[in-house]
């Protein structure tokens, strides 16, 4: 009897997590390889266990200040993490297989004495971070100390790591602390009902879907760009929370609207969508999707609206320039990567891009029906999850 407990400890967690990776790997991990499979959480208050399409979702315990916006993790919690954690293999001895989000103290200590006290477990982290990113592991190759000779254990007992752009998977490859055979290029997929979207239901519509006015976003640069239009009849939907953590960013939506009245009618703000129905219609209905991110691990939004068949223009962080099919369809900005990029000029790529689509002179039929193609082709989840890496992990 094979089961599968994901532990996601380090972040709160919502209900949409289920719609992304978070639960969708879980979920057909589950159906291909696993008798049972279980999501374990952070609780902010009790509730009852629940089930996700026969998966139970439960709180390994309650802590209410991981989703407060200024909550810091601290090193109590993540040995309590660990430690709650491994009381759970002890007090279930059932589970086989483990799964972990983001290469981090838990997921490190954590895997490291399950291979001393439970060496039949099998440990998977998906990494979930940029290119960028990856500067943060370490690198070097001849361990000369003891704590870096430590470290390279606590790396060599994981069993399986999966990280999700071609960039992020260029950076570590050569990493000796992944030891090549253990690290797979494996994105992130969308579920089944995606590939029922319809092409017909297009409109003038261009959006932008995630956390309005963070840093990573760069909201800033999109409203730039839209200042520059003629916009004639179209409408512009930004998709998602208004950022008030980082600053507050109403202030800034505010002053750009007294800037740019003309503007009222066109643009529009919807708020977080949080029903994966209604979010996916918006998808479908939109013409064009912009994302202008300063960085990304893979961008689950730029992935949907792909599926969706939007016309993606977006800096070249993240997984674009894979969901782009290598950058051939959509446009990719030039000095866009993460590493080094010219917000002015990005600013007037899109500006142009754009107008040329509001104009007529691109042909977006055609490159949406390849852009959908290409997705339903390559970034299905209940394919994805039928590569080698998955059955090597699962049977060895």
């Amino acid at each position: 009897m094979a089961k599968l407990v994901l532990f996601f400890l380090n972040n709160p967690f919502y209900p949409v997590h289920l719609q992304k990776d978070v639960g969708l790997f879980p979920l057909y991990l589950q159906k291909s390889y696993f008798n049972s499979a279980q999501i374990l959480k952070i609780g902010d208050r009790k509730q009852e266990d629940y089930l996700f399409q026969g998966i139970n979702v439960s709180n390994l315990f309650i802590y209410p200040k991981l989703y407060q916006p200024d909550c810091k993790i601290s090193l109590f919690y993540e040995y309590k993490c660990i430690f709650k954690s491994l009381w759970y293999i002890c007090t279930h001895r059932d589970v086989t297989h483990i799964m972990m989000f983001h290469i981090n103290r838990f997921s490190l200590y954590f895997s490291f004495l399950l291979k001393f006290f439970f060496p039949k477990i099998k440990t998977y982290v998906k990494c979930d971070t940029s290119a960028k990113s990856t500067t943060q592991y370490p690198h070097f190759k001849n361990p000369s100390t003891i704590k870096q000779y430590i470290k390279k254990k606590m790396y060599d007992s994981i069993d399986l790591f999966t990280i999700e752009a071609f960039s992020a998977y260029q950076a570590l490859y050569d990493n000796p602390f992944f030891h090549n055979r253990n690290l797979h290029l494996i994105p992130n997929g969308l579920d089944n009902n995606w590939r029922s979207l319809s092409l017909k239901n297009k409109t003038k519509t261009i959006i932008t879907v995630g956390r309005l006015g963070t840093y990573q976003k760069n909201t800033e640069l999109f409203l730039d760009a839209i200042t520059k239009l003629n916009i004639k009849d179209w409408i512009i939907k930004l998709i998602g929370p208004i950022e008030t953590a980082e600053y507050n960013f109403q202030k800034y939506i505010d002053t750009f609207f007294a800037e740019h009245p003309h503007l009222k009618q066109n643009v529009i703000f919807s708020g977080a969508i949080t029903d994966p129905t209604t979010l996916q219609k918006e998808y479908e209905s939109a013409s064009i999707f912009i994302s202008t991110s300063r960085y990304e691990a893979f961008s689950i939004a730029l992935l949907e609206a792909a599926g969706a068949g939007c016309y993606i223009i977006a800096t070249n962080v993240g997984a674009a320039y894979d969901i782009t099919n290598n950058g051939t369809l959509g446009y990719l900005c030039n000095y866009s990567e993460a590493y080094n990029q010219n917000e002015q000029l990005i600013q007037e790529q899109i500006t142009k891009q754009v107008q040329q689509i509001i104009d007529g002179n691109i042909n977006l039929h055609m490159i949406q029906k390849k852009q959908s193609d290409f997705i339903n082709k390559h970034f299905m989840i209940q394919d994805i999850v039928q590569h080698p890496c998955f059955k090597e992990w699962v049977n060895s």
